[in-house]
């Protein structure tokens, strides 16, 4: 996997994570789009994490900033949601 290029590979994982995903949530009959929006989420956010380099981090990187904010903006949208719903 050296000769392909870190964008290619963060694609290729985070792909394969959402299939996996998707899969089991099949499996277990909960397809739910807010459950597969926050399992992929935790994915993205642990693959950002686990691939970046701990010298200097590459611009394609730094770009994914605003795609983990708004991630977890919609995050808390949904959390908030489910407690209203719970409370109310």
């Amino acid at each position: 996997m050296a000769s392909i290029p870190r964008q290619h590979r963060f694609i290729y994982i985070l792909s394969a994570w959402m299939l996996t995903v998707l899969f089991f949530l099949i499996i277990g009959n909960n397809l739910d789009l807010e459950m597969f929006f926050v399992l992929n989420l935790i994915g993205f956010l642990v693959l950002v994490e686990i691939t970046t380099p701990f010298s200097f981090k590459p611009e394609w990187k730094q770009r994914l900033k605003w795609v983990v904010l708004t991630g977890t903006i919609l995050f808390l949208y949904i959390v908030a949601k489910k407690i209203i719903r719970i409370i109310g």
